[in-house]
C-alpha cells in the first residue's frame, strides 16, 4: 500500500473510531485568526478516563483529539527574470496531509499537547520528479510540550511555538520568536513555523498580566526552499552550513504581557541568533565581483560566498486598542541591534527596526484588515544608489531582498477581506494583497492571494479551497494554483 493511501486510511480509521471511544466533538473553530486551524477547549473535566478505580494512575485524566485529512494540489510556474535560471512550471505538491493534535489533562497538575502533520507528496521537491517510494512521506512535528501548573505559574518543556499578536492570519514583524520552513508550503503559519525545544515559565502576576521567560539551548534557523537553494547555487553561494548545535547558539526570549488604560500590551525581547542567514563579510565582495557564468560547479573557492547565521539583540513592542466595538486599532515596533563588528562597510548588515500600524473592522458580515508599516535601516546603501547594469550589485539587490535581510528602507502594506456568503454561509472569500515599495515609493514587490472555500457539510467538517497567488518579488515572478479537500475531525 502506498503511503498517501496509507495516511487516507489511517485518518479514516481515526475519524469512524475517535469521536465514539473518547466522547470528541467534531466542532471545529480558528484559532488565532488562521483559517482551518483546529482548536481544543482546554477544559477536559467533562472528559474522564474511562479507566475504573480510584487508584488507577490515569484517574483524572482526560483527553481530547481533533485534526484534518485532505487531498491537495499545488502548481507552480516560476519566472527568475534575466538573472536566474530558466523559467519552469511544475507540480510542487501533489498528495495528502494528515493533522493529528492530542490535547490532554491531569486534574489541575498538568497538561500535555501533541501535534503532528504527516505529508505525503507525489513530486521530489528537490529535483520536482515523481518521487520514489522511499521520498513520499513527510513526519512533521508542529508542537509536542508538557505543562506544569501551580495556582499562579506554569512550566512549559518541550518543543514549542509562540504567536506574538497575529493578526487574522497576517504576520506581523514582532512574531519573530519561531524560524520559518520556506521549503514547505502551507498557508497555516503553524506548520511553516519550525519549534523551539526548550523550557518556558510563565508567571500569572495578576489576573490579565503575565511574565514568560524562555530559554531554547539551541536555536532553530529558517529553512531555505529549494527553489531559493538552487538560486543561490546559481548565483555563486555554495557554502551554508548551519549553525553548531552548542550553547553560544542558544536563544533567551521574555515576554510580558496584560491590559492598562483600555489597551493590551505585549512586551518581547530576544537574545540570540536571527534564523534569517546573512552573508559572511570575508569572501561576500570577490563572491559578488565573479563572473556571470561562476556558479557552484565552476567558481574557484576565493569566488564563492558563504552565509552565516548572526546573534542579534532584538526588543518589540505590541500594542492594541478597541476603538468601538467593531474596530480594532493595533501598533507594533520591533528593533533588530546587530553586533558591532557586522556593521562595517558598504555591504555590513546595519541595526534595523520595522513597525506597523493596523486596524480590524467589522461591518455587514465582513471582516477588512488594513495594515502600514515600514522596515527602516539607518545609513543603508538604497536600491537607487545601486548600478543595476554591475553583475555584483545585481546580485547585492537580489541577494539582500531575497534573504530578506533589509539594507534599504522598505514600505509596507497588507490588504485583506473576508466574508461568508449564503442562507448557511456555505461560500467564504478572502483577498488579501501585499505592496513593498521602497523610499521613493517605487514598488518592488507585490503579492495577491484571492481565495474561495466552499463548505460541503455542517459545522465546516468538510469544504473545498482553491487558491490562486500572484507574487512579483523584484524580477522573480510566481504564479501558483492551490486546491484541496478537507475533512476535519
Amino acid at each position: 500500500m502506498k503511503p498517501p493511501w496509507l495516511a487516507m486510511g489511517v485518518g479514516i480509521l481515526l475519524l469512524s473510531w475517535g469521536p465514539a471511544a473518547m466522547g470528541q466533538s467534531t466542532e471545529t473553530e480558528e484559532l488565532n485568526g488562521a483559517p482551518g486551524t483546529l482548536a481544543v477547549e482546554d477544559d477536559g473535566d467533562s472528559q474522564r478516563s474511562e479507566m475504573a478505580g480510584d487508584e488507577s494512575p490515569f484517574d483524572g485524566l482526560s483527553l481530547q483529539w481533533s485534526g484534518y485529512l485532505k487531498p491537495i494540489l499545488i502548481f507552480e510556474m516560476k519566472d527568475f527574470g534575466d538573472l536566474g535560471p530558466p523559467p519552469r512550471e511544475n507540480f510542487e505538491h501533489l498528495g495528502v496531509r494528515t493533522k493529528i493534535r492530542l490535547d490532554g489533562r491531569l486534574r489541575d497538575q498538568a497538561r500535555i499537547h501533541v501535534n503532528y502533520l504527516l505529508d505525503f507528496n507525489e513530486v521530489n521537491q528537490t529535483e520536482r520528479t515523481v518521487a520514489d517510494d522511499g521520498n513520499l512521506g513527510d513526519v512533521r512535528l508542529i508542537e509536542a510540550y508538557v505543562d506544569l501548573l501551580s495556582e499562579n505559574s506554569q512550566w512549559r518543556i518541550g518543543a514549542q511555538q509562540k504567536s506574538w499578536y497575529e493578526f487574522n492570519g497576517l504576520a506581523d514583524p514582532t512574531d519573530r520568536f519561531n524560524p520559518r520552513d520556506n521549503s514547505f508550503q502551507s498557508y497555516k503559519l503553524e506548520e511553516i513555523k519550525i519549534p523551539e525545544t526548550g523550557v518556558a515559565w510563565s508567571w500569572f502576576y495578576t489576573g490579565s498580566d503575565t511574565l514568560t521567560i524562555t530559554y531554547v539551548p539551541v536555536s532553530g534557523v529558517n529553512k531555505f526552499s529549494p527553489t531559493l537553494g538552487g538560486f543561490y547555487s546559481f548565483l555563486g553561494y555554495c557554502n551554508t552550513a548551519p549553525p553548531a548545535a552548542n550553547t553560544s547558539n542558544s536563544k533567551y526570549a521574555l515576554e510580558i504581557t496584560g491590559e492598562a488604560g483600555g489597551f493590551t500590551y505585549l512586551f518581547t525581547h530576544i537574545s540570540g541568533l536571527n534564523p534569517r542567514p546573512d552573508f559572511a563579510d570575508d569572501n561576500l565582495a570577490a563572491a559578488l565581483a565573479a563572473d556571470e557564468n561562476k556558479n557552484c560547479d565552476n567558481a574557484e573557492p576565493d569566488e564563492i560566498g558563504r552565509l552565516e547565521y548572526k546573534r542579534v539583540e532584538s526588543p518589540g513592542l505590541d500594542l492594541t486598542y478597541a476603538i468601538s466595538e467593531s474596530m480594532l486599532g493595533k501598533f507594533d515596533v520591533v528593533y533588530y541591534d546587530m553586533p558591532a563588528s557586522d556593521k562595517d562597510g558598504d555591504l555590513g548588515q546595519r541595526d534595523w527596526y520595522e513597525y506597523l500600524v493596523g486596524a480590524e473592522m467589522h461591518f455587514g458580515g465582513m471582516q477588512v484588515d488594513l495594515n502600514l508599516g515600514q522596515k527602516i535601516v539607518p545609513g543603508a546603501v538604497e536600491t537607487d544608489d545601486l548600478n543595476l547594469d554591475d553583475r555584483g550589485q545585481q546580485r547585492t539587490y537580489f541577494q539582500y531582498a531575497l534573504l530578506d535581510q533589509p539594507r534599504e528602507t522598505t514600505n509596507v502594506v497588507t490588504f485583506k477581506i473576508q466574508s461568508r456568503f449564503g442562507d448557511a454561509e456555505w461560500l467564504e472569500f478572502k483577498f488579501d494583497v501585499l505592496l513593498n515599495s521602497n523610499k521613493n515609493g517605487d514598488i518592488v514587490r507585490y503579492r495577491i492571494r484571492p481565495e474561495f472555500a466552499v463548505y460541503l457539510a455542517p459545522n465546516d467538517a468538510l469544504l473545498f479551497r482553491m487558491r490562486p497567488d500572484l507574487d512579483q518579488n523584484r524580477e522573480i515572478t510566481t504564479r501558483r494554483l492551490w486546491a484541496e479537500l478537507e475533512l476535519r475531525f
